[in-house]
């Protein structure tokens, strides 16, 4: 246990008797103390090299100056600077593994102060990913063999690093991440992933966010669920953005709609101008057959300025025409497909559709659905 009085006659420039000045300045914990007693960066540069390149030293500074990145970057650096990696994980000794595993934990800590690029959110990156492809190898290994079993993979991780709870804090919350966000860290991809699996917000709210979380998380990777179940500070920012797409959730749903009624119209002019077999079928007419055959011709109503209201379309489906019943087909084929799960899967920003062909609209890729509620 290190004397607070020796450290502030230290700090003070006191009488450090029975220490010399060089023999206190060469021990981590005693400069751990002044550091933190006096927060004073200045002190830092008293430090002997052996300091400096002390693991639990600069943890200890890296936390009593977080709100100094630009000095918790230095100390870092010079931390990891010091130590040599073996670039052969497999023929680590001991130390060398060691030291591997204090390098990931000052590049996570350090990597999660601030979202700007620097050395320390790139290595934590490269980190992470060098790690999880390895996860992914194994896991995709011994799927037969442990029927599934290891689900993501976070219980690899737990086996690797376990001892140390910044590197699996660190992979929870990416893992989690990837899976919620589909790699892609940004809104649009969310609100699909919600949207796949909930008619209505209300499907969320009913049972908790935190819930919905777990829970679906389990269904992927139970060592993983139980983790964050244990740890839900890790989900904060999840939890949030989730929040966000609840009040979105009404705008979501006309987006998506907007779409599903602009394909379908597409789809099926196209279709129609695709052969002479249907040059006397009226796409309108098609386009409103499909949409009450599908039960949402109120959304075709409010968006389609030649939509038919005042025209029985009810005879189509009785015709003996081949190519009208082709057309028919196409078109429930097209708007089934369109309508079966709540999410918009256009390749590009829904919102700038228009502005990026040129004032055009283009065509979209139908896409088959699978069902997973």
């Amino acid at each position: 246990m290190v004397n607070v009085k020796l450290v502030q006659n230290y700090i003070s420039g006191l009488d450090t008797t029975p220490y010399d000045v060089s023999e206190l300045e060469n021990s981590p914990e005693f400069m751990k103390y002044v550091m933190m007693l006096s927060k004073d960066k200045r002190m830092y540069e008293l430090c002997s090299d052996e300091v400096k390149h002390d693991y639990g030293f600069v943890w200890g500074v890296i936390n009593d100056f977080s709100d100094d990145f630009e000095f918790v970057k230095m100390v870092a650096g010079n931390y990891l600077n010091s130590i040599k990696l073996n670039e052969r994980e497999s023929e680590e000794n001991d130390i060398e593994r060691i030291d591997r595993i204090r390098s990931m934990e000052i590049n996570f800590l350090v990597s999660t102060m601030e979202k700007e690029a620097n050395r320390f959110t790139i290595g934590a990156a490269l980190a992470y990913s060098k790690e999880m492809e390895k996860v992914d190898l194994l896991v995709e290994y011994n799927k037969a063999k442990f029927k599934d079993k290891l689900g993501l993979g976070f219980l690899l991780i737990l086996e690797q690093y376990g001892s140390s709870k910044v590197i699996t804090d660190f992979f929870a919350k990416r893992m989690v991440n990837r899976e919620f966000y589909c790699s892609d860290i940004d809104g649009e991809n969310l609100e699909r992933f919600i949207h796949r699996r909930c008619r209505s917000f209300n499907d969320i709210k009913n049972n908790g966010i935190n819930s919905f979380i777990i829970n679906t998380i389990a269904g992927m990777d139970t060592f993983l669920a139980d983790y964050i179940t244990a740890n839900p500070s890790l989900v904060a920012d999840l939890k949030k953005d989730i929040m966000g797409v609840g009040v979105r959730w009404d705008s979501y749903m006309k987006r998506l709609n907007d779409y599903r009624v602009r394909v379908l119209t597409n789809e099926v002019v196209d279709y129609l101008s695709s052969s002479d077999d249907f040059i006397s079928i009226d796409s309108d007419l098609v386009i409103k057959y499909t949409a009450i055959r599908l039960g949402c011709e109120d959304e075709f109503k409010k968006r389609m300025e030649t939509y038919p209201e005042d025209i029985d379309v009810s005879v189509l489906g009785k015709t003996n025409n081949l190519s009208l019943h082709r057309a028919l087909d196409f078109a429930y084929k097209v708007g089934n497909e369109l309508f079966s799960a709540d999410v918009i899967e256009e390749k590009r920003d829904d919102y700038d559709i228009k502005q990026d062909s040129g004032g055009q609209e283009s065509k979209a890729e139908i896409i088959k659905f699978p069902s997973i509620r």
